[in-house]
Parts: C-alpha cells; structure tokens; sequence
C-alpha cells in the first residue's frame, strides 16, 4: 500500500513542478497523462472487479437455503446497496485501492476471499 501511494505522490509532485514551469508543459503532459490514465484505469477495474463479486454473493445468497433468503430479503438489500454506493464514491475520489486494502483489513477471515483480494490488490499495483 505504501509503494502504491509513494508513486501516486511521487508522479503528483513530479507533474506540478513541471506545471509551475511553464516551459516544461511537455514534460508535464509526458508525466501526468501516463500517471492519470494508470489511476483511471486501476478505478475501473478495480470497481468492476467489485461489482461482479457482489453479483456472485447475491447470486449465491438466492441458491441458498430459504433461512438465507429472509435474511438477504430483509437488510441484505439495503447493505448491498449502501456498500456499492460507497465503493463508487471511494473509487470516483481515485481511493479505490485504498478503499480495497481497508476492505481486505475489515473482512472476516474467509480464506478463499483474501486470496480473491489479494490477487486483485496485486494486479492494481
């Protein structure tokens, strides 16, 4: 996590002091664009890696036995809902690794889903 946020900062700093020059506006583009589209593109993954996992759960919550359903009829929904709403703020705000390394840190030890996170927490770095 910190690697990842040493060169987030690290390119930040790097494209304002070329901006502040304005001579260097090509260097400055040369810097940003890459470092802008590499954080865009972690967001969109990132979120659509969540999206689908949540889709799996719900999917796998109506197989389950009717004790299940009640359960996810009653507030499973709304937290669903809730949960989504805060990963697209986190990921809109470009705070979806973090959002993730949080997640990983709140979960219950599931073994299958810390291998899940893990895997895509590596491919985002």
């Amino acid at each position: 996590m910190t690697a990842y946020f040493c060169d987030v900062a690290f390119a930040a700093i790097a494209a304002y002091g070329l901006l502040k020059d304005e001579a260097e506006l090509g260097w400055f583009c040369a810097v940003f664009v890459p470092a802008a589209a590499s954080l865009l593109v972690c967001q969109v993954l990132s979120l659509r890696w969540y999206v689908a996992e949540e889709e799996d759960e719900e999917d796998t919550t109506e197989g389950a036995s009717p004790d299940a359903e009640d359960g996810a009829k009653k507030g499973g929904r709304g937290r669903g809902r809730l949960s989504r709403v805060v990963a697209a703020a986190a990921h809109l705000c470009l705070c979806g690794v973090l959002w993730r390394y949080a997640r990983l840190l709140c979960l219950p030890v599931d073994a299958g889903r810390v291998k899940r996170e893990m895997r895509h927490l590596s491919v985002l770095r």
